[in-house]
């Protein structure tokens, strides 16, 4: 039997896989519990809650749990922001704001979301979600805290343009942010030949 001399053949398979992105969850601290509603007396004032991503992706809703304050029947929303955190202040603190303002109104209290941001967050570093009052007391809507704070404290105030840790009561601000890591995938397998040449 005659065979070919020399003949090397080689065939090298190259198998990219990538992993499946998480899909977008809330991130909250809140329980869910509305317990307590907070509001400031101006407009322009707010509230936020600090965000510390699980990876790069889009921050893509905000919900707030809202009400009104005593005696008052009306829905006037809050002007919604995203800023970046600055790890580097004396204490850290919320740092620019990024994002907004985009005025946010609805027609009915509790569980109330806006949709529309789509906003890329490109790292893992903490986000800050602020909601500004529209009108000052009375007219202004309120948002709830539930009954129990969570360690570390992750709630802002927003007062006269400046920044302070939120201690009014004992309880996390209900504000939420809908957020998804969102990568290319390599899809399906990709695979690659190499042959030797042979003589």
């Amino acid at each position: 039997m005659l065979r070919p001399l020399g003949l090397t053949v080689a065939f090298l398979i190259f198998v990219c896989t990538a992993a499946a992105s998480p899909p977008p969850a809330w991130l909250q601290y809140d329980d869910g519990t509305p317990y307590q509603p907070v509001y400031r007396e101006s407009a322009n004032d707010g509230w936020a809650v600090k965000f510390v991503p699980p990876l790069p992706g889009y921050i893509q809703r905000v919900r707030l749990y809202v009400g009104n304050p005593p005696g008052h029947t009306g829905w006037e929303g809050f002007n919604l922001e995203i800023w970046n955190w600055d790890a580097t202040s004396t204490p850290p603190a919320p740092g620019k704001r990024v994002w907004g303002p985009k005025t946010f109104t609805y027609d009915h209290g509790g569980w109330v979301s806006y949709k529309g941001i789509d906003y890329w967050w490109k790292d893992t570093e903490p986000f800050v979600i602020l909601a500004k009052q529209r009108q000052g007391y009375p007219k202004c809507d309120t948002i709830f805290c539930d009954p129990k704070r969570t360690e570390p404290n992750p709630n802002w105030s927003y007062f006269k343009t400046k920044w302070y840790p939120f201690e009014l009561v004992n309880g996390d601000l209900m504000i939420r942010a809908y957020y998804g890591a969102s990568f290319p995938g390599v899809e399906p397998t990709s695979l690659g030949r190499v042959k030797t040449l042979y003589r």
